[in-house]
């Protein structure tokens, strides 16, 4: 199923909020809410990368991961027609967050056992 033909039987909601893939065809407000409330958004990814930097790193702001950016796009969810520009700009903005955080984790699994001591140290772990 896709976009159109859930528009057409009525299930546009739960299509946006659990069965889509990805915003292909989507509208601008269904494009947030998708990448808001969707588990394939660019929310639920950022929101995972961000807490497993903050749980295997120590990286204490990754606890707040896209939390800028959802703010942003929940405020165009009360907009009748939010402008495309502004939609792809947060949705953007969550994903290189998502980028930045799993980067971050990748740093802490490459750690040589030496730096893993040395941080451990001085964390009091």
């Amino acid at each position: 199923m896709n976009y159109n033909q859930a528009k057409k039987q009525g299930n546009r909601i739960d299509y946006v909020y659990d069965l889509a893939k990805t915003d292909k065809g989507m509208t601008a407000k269904d494009t947030v809410r998708f990448h808001l409330f969707n588990p394939n958004g660019n929310y639920a990814l950022c929101i995972e990368w961000g807490s497993k930097a903050y749980d295997e790193g120590n990286f204490l702001f990754g606890i707040d991961a896209g939390s800028y950016e959802y703010k942003e796009l929940s405020e165009l969810t009360k907009l009748d027609k939010p402008r495309w520009w502004y939609v792809r700009y947060y949705v953007d903005n969550l994903y290189k967050e998502a980028v930045f955080w799993a980067e971050k984790v990748k740093e802490v699994e490459n750690r040589t056992d030496e730096e893993k001591k040395y941080v451990s140290n001085l964390l009091g772990a």
